[in-house]
């Protein structure tokens, strides 16, 4: 309900995906992920991401130091 509650307050973009889409799917999307995640911590798994490819481990990712500009978080 949280997440249902934020997703409300993007109304640009619930206008635009209901105009182009039929629906606003980025809500729908998101949603389904959380519900997703929470009936596997439910039934004591581990979430398994529908990303393709999925995300890549820490360990091979850039250190800030040498990480593209576009990547970095503003400080």
């Amino acid at each position: 309900d949280d997440i249902a509650y934020i997703l409300d307050h993007f109304a640009g973009v619930e206008r635009d995906e209901i105009r182009l889409l039929d629906e606003y799917r980025m809500k729908r999307l998101i949603l389904e992920r959380y519900d997703a995640m929470h009936e596997a911590e439910c039934a004591g798994h581990s979430y398994r991401t529908v990303l393709d490819p999925p995300p890549a481990h820490p360990s091979v990712a850039h250190d800030r130091a040498t990480a593209p500009e576009s990547y970095l978080w503003p400080s």
